[in-house]
């Protein structure tokens, strides 16, 4: 019987950010040649990981490590003082710098995250800091859950106005290192090591498991996966006083000066439009719903209006059930069929509706 992980208990953001705390603390070169050498190895390689994915090519010794949790500092906001909190910085080689010249001090500051999302304009903040005080630092943004690549490929523009950005570690770069030394006899070690893993497990479970049986993870594994096909597919968590559900934009289109979309709303696929004047709202969506529907008899397709349209700035007005593109509830999804049936469906979109107009 396998014992209780602390981390299924523990999985926020602060426990991650003890984690990596304790584990790159053994970085330090006073923890080479002990009882602690294997978790030094590991603590080193993780650093190293981190700052080739700004400089591939870096090969420099860490010596002495400083490590900061919450390293808070104001920010000029609006004529205002706002405080800002760096989840973790680590410092390298200062006390080597200061005895020798010759070695470089490096500052990374780490953005951890679990399962939520960049915001407040977070990094951006955190480098103007770094660079007001001089630092020569690297940025990473440290994602342990999943996170759509639509999202993380926007990190690194996050502060490219500074001439710097953040680079993304996520949970795989994370776990390509752990489990190299899956032998460590530590259980905060491995804790963390099968935790992680224990989450790249049920993101996989959509592979295996019935439609019905599906759980939060697996919607994301499925669209993680639909990311290899639809590069601009923007999925995330839609939170509602129902529950929320797992949802996301596969294209985004025009139509007669309005905004239409074809997306992923969980076990449906979904058309619905945008519309600002709440005057208009109801007229534009019974429009685009029968235009949707009419022209779907000539095509072939099993379109149908949905059971409520509501009345808000994004409506539904057409969607296709689970068993015409995803498959039945006892089955297991197969996924090179479900890409050919979105095809199909994204193709009647794209041929009806117009490309969005550049603002």
């Amino acid at each position: 019987m396998q014992a209780p992980n602390l981390f299924q208990f523990a999985p926020s953001e602060l426990s991650q950010d003890a984690f990596f705390l304790w584990l790159l603390t053994f970085a330090d070169s006073k923890f080479i040649s002990t009882k602690f050498d294997t978790l030094n190895q590991v603590a080193r390689e993780m650093l190293l990981a981190m700052v080739r994915k700004h400089r591939p090519n870096f090969d420099m010794e860490f010596k002495d490590i400083q490590l900061k949790k919450q390293y808070k500092f104001q920010e000029n906001y609006e004529e205002k003082k706002k405080s800002r909190l760096i989840d973790i910085l680590i410092t390298v080689n200062e006390q080597s710098k200061l005895e020798n010249n010759t070695d470089e001090c490096l500052k990374i500051i780490i953005e951890s995250k679990t399962n939520s999302k960049e915001h407040g304009n977070q990094l951006n903040s955190y480098a103007k800091h770094a660079i007001e005080q001089g630092w020569n630092f690297i940025g990473i943004y440290l994602k342990t859950g999943n996170e759509a690549k639509f999202y993380l490929n926007q990190i690194s523009d996050k502060t490219s106005d500074l001439g710097i950005k953040f680079e993304v570690f996520n949970r795989q770069d994370i776990l390509n290192i752990l489990k190299k030394y899956s032998n460590i006899k530590n259980d905060i070690y491995q804790s963390y090591l099968q935790y992680l893993q224990e989450i790249e497990n049920k993101s996989k479970t959509y592979l295996n498991l019935p439609i019905k049986d599906w759980q939060g993870y697996s919607w994301q594994g499925f669209f993680a996966d639909l990311e290899k096909e639809f590069n601009d597919f923007e999925w995330k968590y839609v939170d509602n006083p129902n529950g929320g559900f797992w949802a996301g934009d596969l294209i985004v289109r025009q139509w007669q000066e309005h905004q239409v979309v074809f997306a992923i709303h969980q076990h449906k696929l979904v058309f619905g439009i945008f519309i600002d004047d709440e005057d208009m709202r109801s007229q534009k969506r019974n429009e685009f719903s029968k235009y949707l529907l009419e022209k779907s008899e000539t095509s072939s397709i099993n379109l149908q209006t949905p059971k409520r349209f509501g009345h808000g700035k994004f409506m539904k007005v057409a969607e296709v059930e689970q068993q015409h593109w995803l498959g039945n509830n006892d089955e297991t999804v197969d996924m090179e069929k479900v890409i050919e049936n979105i095809e199909v469906y994204k193709e009647f979109f794209e041929k009806i509706t117009d490309n969005c107009k550049s603002s």
